[in-house]
């Protein structure tokens, strides 16, 4: 019995150092680091427009504005709505809710905008930093830039209706 298990156990060890490659060992392995690229920072985005309780969503989207320092940047929610194949509701119940940001230059540093809302000849400032947001109706939308850089706008929105 003795020299069973003397057997088994040396046929075990021969088999260990076959799998291992030998009974050597050889050099430990060691780590090879190579030099990385820095990570790539993900690209900025606007936020998720934040939706009143009160409104039925019809569809969103997202637009990008280039916005030069010389003329303004229009956005028409009905016309977005009517591209995105959306039926809007007459502007009595019609709800545009938006989300703007900056993305070029980013970080956007010391530019300036101003967005306002446009109907029937008046106008509204409804914000004038680099990231916002509005819920505003029919009225369209003005982008100004009033930096020395030419801008990117992103703008993410909702079409809505009135519950």
């Amino acid at each position: 019995m003795r020299l069973m298990v003397a057997l088994m156990l040396l046929w075990a060890s021969a088999v260990l150092a076959v799998a291992c490659g030998g009974s050597d060992p050889g050099p430990a392995p060691t780590a090879v680091i190579s030099p990385t690229a820095a990570p790539t920072p993900p690209q900025p985005t606007a936020q998720d427009p934040i939706v009143p309780r009160n409104v039925v969503e019809l569809g969103s989207g997202t637009l990008l504005l280039a916005v030069p320092n010389t003329e303004p940047a229009l956005v028409d929610p009905l016309t977005v709505a009517a591209k995105d194949g959306i039926a809007p509701p007459a502007c009595a119940g019609f709800v545009f809710v938006t989300s703007w940001l900056v993305v070029s230059p980013y970080p956007p540093g010391d530019v300036q905008i101003e967005v306002s809302a446009m109907r029937q000849g008046s106008r509204t400032v409804v914000g004038n930093s680099a990231s916002g947001g509005a819920t505003t109706g029919c009225d369209v939308l003005q982008f100004e830039n009033l930096s020395d850089v030419p801008l990117v706008i992103e703008v993410r929105y909702v079409v809505a209706g009135l519950r």
